[in-house]
């Protein structure tokens, strides 16, 4: 390389680091527009387009459904009316995940939640011998099941004892 090729490039990199340095550009580059601040000058929060209602959580951020758990036993139609009376319904179980945090919110025990023998993904999550009672009839009332490693689902008598299962309510927020 010549001494006019090492001068040309030495030049090209004292503008270069002068614009890093002063901010400002050289004559022959285009003017940048002026930063956009409005986003970080806000004084209020961005709203979150997913908020839970009161008592509802959004186990993962990226789901738009908020749910309740109630850890109190209470037959299906106590435990329909608690979710409907705070603006819910049963939470549908309509996948893996869903499935795994309604499972994670139980040591053991039953939880209600909305669907029955033909809904859709229960059918792949049934526990061994609980789809129909000792007359081979559905029972009516899915529950999701967690007794130790034992779970899944399992349609049950929608009985009206009280302590009966565990509730599970959701909201779509979307």
């Amino acid at each position: 390389m010549g001494v006019m090729t090492v001068s040309v490039l030495f030049c090209v990199l004292l503008t270069f680091l002068g614009t890093e340095v002063t901010g400002r550009s050289p004559p022959w580059y285009p003017k940048l527009p002026p930063p956009v601040e409005r986003f970080a000058r806000r004084s209020e929060p961005i709203p979150d387009p997913y908020q839970c209602p009161s008592g509802f959580s959004r186990p993962n951020r990226y789901w738009s459904t908020c749910y309740r758990f109630d850890s109190s036993l209470k037959s299906m139609s106590a435990g329909k009316n608690a979710c409907r009376q705070r603006g819910g319904s049963l939470a549908s179980i309509t996948n893996s995940n869903v499935y795994e945090y309604a499972l994670s919110l139980v040591e053991d025990g039953y939880i209600w939640v909305k669907g029955s023998h033909a809904s859709e993904f229960p059918q792949k999550n049934w526990l061994k011998g609980s789809v129909r009672d000792q007359n081979g009839k559905h029972e009516g009332c899915l529950t999701l099941v967690k007794f130790g490693e034992k779970t899944g689902f399992d349609d049950i008598s929608c009985s009206s004892m009280d302590n009966t299962a565990f509730t599970l309510c959701e909201i779509e927020t979307s």
